[in-house]
């Protein structure tokens, strides 16, 4: 696995005590939506709303990692 690859996983501490269905994207911007984020949680895809206060911690806590 490279490098790439292990930045889009993310473990159970990276989900900061959140439950993944509750981070998850809603499609309320549509197919075309440039707010989703993709990562890789317990081997399944996670696509996350980045509009949520929740995610936007996450991904500033996977940006320092």
């Amino acid at each position: 696995m490279d490098d790439r690859t292990k930045q889009l996983e993310m473990t159970v501490a990276d989900l900061m005590g959140h439950d993944p269905a509750e981070l998850a994207c809603n499609q309320c911007g549509g197919a075309f939506c440039g707010l989703r984020v993709g990562r890789v949680y317990q081997g399944k895809p996670l696509i996350m709303c980045s509009r949520k206060d929740e995610v936007k911690d996450i991904l500033e806590h996977l940006s320092r990692r």
